[in-house]
């Protein structure tokens, strides 16, 4: 049996931002500066302290930028590349059943590529 994480959402959302010129970017970077900010606020009210909080952060946001490297790399290059990516980050490397990778692939193939254009509008 596969354990995974949600779908690359955040991931699909900062492409669609992305796609939409200088204030989509700013958006993506809002939106980025946001998350972390949030994880920062939630450890301090969990009582982490200071330094642990500081290696935490660091290994997080290594481990965010990675993923959206590999998810980059996979949705330029190929099915193989982004099964890849989604085995690393989703599927922790665990993943007894290609199916169910397969299905994760399929899905982050069809949400990306064939969604109709958001009304820019609405996603700013």
């Amino acid at each position: 049996m596969c354990q995974h994480r949600e779908p690359p959402l955040e991931r699909m959302c900062l492409v669609r931002m992305r796609q939409r010129g200088h204030e989509g970017k700013y958006m993506c970077r809002y939106i980025v500066h946001s998350m972390w900010e949030d994880v920062e606020q939630r450890s301090k009210i969990m009582g982490i302290d200071a330094i642990h909080r500081k290696e935490s952060m660091r290994a997080m946001t290594e481990t965010f930028y990675a993923a959206i490297f590999g998810y980059d790399e996979g949705i330029l290059s190929g099915d193989g590349v982004l099964a890849a990516a989604l085995w690393r980050n989703m599927f922790k490397r665990q993943c007894e059943d290609p199916r169910q990778l397969e299905l994760m692939l399929e899905y982050v193939r069809k949400q990306g590529l064939l969604r109709k254009p958001a009304n820019q509008a609405v996603v700013l």
